[in-house]
């Protein structure tokens, strides 16, 4: 009932943007009694131009509704994000018409889904996440999957279930950032990476992930078979500008290459 309700309000209401279904493979959307057709538009913008358009935290800004605390009240505010376009592009950008197969984990409300989905023009992304309540974007080249990063055996399941063999372009880690469940996501998934496709790890702190932190600086690491382990080829680190505070600076996204 609580559905229908906000299913007809939102007809006729304006209602918060993630309400409101995004089909990204439409040919144009509605704009009042105009068709804005924009496709080829979006497919020409940087990822920069894309992330900030599409307002996820990977772009170096964006605005959205925020709470504040010091006006103790929810505000519509430009706010600073992690600035990881420019890295994406400088290594993605000569070959971002071959990537094919991409897994985001932890898709939230689907703005770098969106993002990714207009950059890499020829991919199928699969989405993985524990809700999709908040994400109403859709596309003839998005997939959502139900998964726990958390869960060894759902992660495992979901391989198995969808015949994910060793031909992933790019996996992204952007879901929980808890340090167990970045190591365990990695280990399944790294191995499914085909030769010269890239690992991405997000949002990473000194102080919460230490043992991710650890792993990846040691060359002789337990986590991956040894027929993997060594396969890791380029690691390049990038930090952002975004510190989230003075004691938890969450802004160190990693790119893993595999030989």
């Amino acid at each position: 009932m609580k559905k229908l309700l906000k299913d007809q309000f939102a007809k006729y209401i304006p209602l918060p943007e993630n309400n409101y279904e995004l089909d990204l493979s439409a040919e144009y959307h509605d704009y009042f009694k105009e068709k804005s057709y924009f496709q080829k538009i979006c497919q020409n913008l940087s990822l920069e131009q894309l992330f900030t358009m599409f307002k996820t935290d990977k772009a170096q800004i964006y605005y959205r509704v925020v709470y504040s605390h010091r006006q103790k009240r929810f505000v519509r505010s430009i706010v600073e994000g992690h600035n990881y376009g420019g890295t994406y592009e400088k290594i993605f950008q000569k070959n971002r018409k071959n990537i094919k197969k991409i897994i985001e984990i932890g898709s939230l409300e689907g703005g770098s889904t969106a993002a990714f989905h207009f950059y890499f023009l020829n991919a199928k992304i699969h989405c993985l996440d524990i809700s999709f309540d908040r994400n109403k974007i859709v596309s003839r080249r998005i997939t959502k999957h139900y998964v726990d990063q958390s869960d060894e055996e759902q992660l495992k399941s979901f391989i198995n279930n969808k015949l994910i063999k060793n031909d992933l372009d790019i996996v992204i880690d952007d879901g929980s950032h808890k340090a167990n469940d970045i190591l365990i996501t990695f280990k399944n998934l790294f191995p499914k990476i085909k030769k010269n496709g890239w690992y991405v790890i997000e949002d990473l702190s000194k102080s919460w992930n230490k043992d991710v932190l650890k792993f990846l600086n040691n060359k002789k690491n337990t986590i991956l078979p040894k027929n993997v382990n060594n396969k890791i080829g380029r690691i390049f680190s990038k930090r952002s500008e975004k510190s989230w505070s003075k004691n938890n600076k969450q802004n160190y996204v990693y790119f893993i290459q595999k030989k």
